[in-house]
């Protein structure tokens, strides 16, 4: 189907027919001459009678469905959360993604998303059967089926609603000048019991795009396909639109494609429905991935707090209870513990609300302690590449010191001292500090040791020979 720069045509919008503009991002809806001043009042309010001021913010929360002249079929426009804004009584919305129809279906049950990325988490050359080299210069080339070459399902659930995803390579062909005569898609499927909720595809796009930046490990990842399915009589799926990220920057980050810095399927497979769980659930974290490679590259204040902060995340996941300490040291704070409990009930006002806080610190483990217990349960993974890392800076890898220096500088920073340089190898620290968040994450999910290491080995292009 044939894209076009700019649609027009017509939607009805709280009970008036406007005339649309589309430019793929901004939608201009332009009133009957006989209802702008209907349309005008919808942004004033009045004070009293015959007087009126300039009213609060107006939104639009709901899909906006328009028929296309291009096209002659129907446009779905999902709005961004932003005011509308207006030229005169033209309105002007920012929109977030538009749907194409290529055919009228009512419900959907599937999503097939293709990107670079994608290509590379699940490549295309599996597809690859065999080739045949003859002496005259004929090739043979033959491909595996589909079903040879898509996965397993594997389930997760966005509220109340169970949905599968697995991944699969199509192959085509085509005889125009100038492209490839066959050419091999890696496509990553989601599918769901049947729905007409556009606001729900929205939401699973964007976890979607969640779970492929984690694979990343950048956010600047690109779907530069999103094709929408129907359910057919014969229990198969029917693609009848496609879906576009009306603001989406296509311009690809080509150095970390080319390098295949990210996790590969094979490395998750069987545990893909348990991060996409906690994606949805917000129950990992995953607000320190950078927006691209470029910038992760680059550590400043804030990418340092927001790093250690996601270790302190995945920590506290590993170790619901904390650290595991000596009779010892529990018998120390279970007698400091008492004593603030006496003097709680001694005291009142700011000196109680002071000394509650107080009570909650005795147990708290901190963030060098943390770091030094990580060690001893996660070292057997990571020292392969922590001592690589450090010995090719002239260092060795010691995870109490890396703890006192990656504590130390997290204070200063809590202090005010931004300007300061970083303290000794902290920098150093951190980077090591990135490999070993991923380790925790996937180790929640009992991916096996040797996965996880190739999973980093490959995210992080440290090269070493596993």
């Amino acid at each position: 189907m044939r894209d076009y720069d700019t649609y027009t045509g017509t939607i009805n919008y709280k009970e008036i027919d406007f005339t649309f503009i589309f430019d793929k991002k901004k939608l201009k809806l332009i009133p009957p001459k006989e209802q702008k001043h209907e349309v005008d009042m919808w942004f004033m309010e009045k004070i009293e009678n015959g007087v009126y001021t300039l009213g609060n913010p107006i939104y639009v929360d709901e899909i906006i469905y328009g028929i296309a002249n291009e096209t002659g079929k129907k446009i779905v426009l999902i709005p961004a959360h932003k005011s509308i804004g207006r030229i005169n009584s033209t309105l002007i919305i920012d929109i977030e993604f538009y749907i194409i129809n290529k055919y009228d279906r009512e419900k959907i049950d599937r999503i097939a998303i293709k990107g670079p990325e994608i290509t590379h988490i699940f490549p295309t050359t599996i597809a690859l059967n065999k080739f045949d080299w003859e002496m005259n210069g004929k090739i043979g080339v033959s491909t595996k089926s589909f079903d040879e070459t898509t996965t397993a399902k594997e389930s997760f659930c966005m509220g109340d609603k169970e949905l599968l995803i697995y991944f699969g390579i199509s192959v085509s062909s085509t005889y125009k000048t100038g492209e490839s005569p066959i050419s091999l898609n890696s496509t990553m499927f989601i599918e769901f019991f049947p729905t007409d909720d556009y606001k729900f595809i929205v939401n699973l796009i964007k976890i979607a795009k969640q779970f492929i930046q984690y694979l990343c490990y950048r956010k600047n990842v690109i779907f530069s396909r999103i094709e929408i399915s129907a359910p057919t009589s014969k229990g198969l799926h029917e693609t009848f639109a496609v879906l576009h990220e009306a603001h989406e920057n296509n311009i690809e980050e080509i150095y970390p494609i080319e390098k295949e810095r990210l996790i590969k399927y094979d490395y998750l497979k069987g545990h893909l429905g348990s991060i996409l769980n906690d994606i949805v659930n917000q129950n990992i974290y995953l607000e320190h991935i950078p927006e691209s490679y470029e910038i992760g590259r680059h550590i400043n204040a804030g990418r340092f707090v927001m790093i250690t902060a996601a270790f302190e995340w995945e920590f506290k996941r590993n170790y619901p209870v904390g650290i595991e300490k000596s009779l010892k040291t529990r018998e120390a704070e279970d007698n400091i513990s008492n004593i603030i409990d006496k003097l709680i009930k001694e005291n009142t006002g700011k000196s109680k609300e002071i000394l509650k806080f107080l009570k909650k610190l005795i147990r708290s483990d901190n963030l060098a302690s943390r770091i030094i217990e990580y060690g001893k349960h996660y070292g057997n993974i990571s020292d392969i590449f922590g001592n690589h890392l450090y010995s090719i800076n002239d260092e060795k890898l010691n995870y109490k010191e890396m703890g006192k220096r990656l504590s130390d500088q997290r204070n200063h920073f809590a202090h005010g001292d931004i300007d300061k340089e970083f303290i000794g190898l902290s920098l150093l620290d951190l980077v090591y500090l990135e490999y070993i968040i991923y380790i925790m994450q996937l180790k929640f999910y009992g991916i096996e040791d040797d996965e996880i290491k190739h999973a980093i080995n490959d995210l992080f292009r440290c090269n070493i020979a596993l």
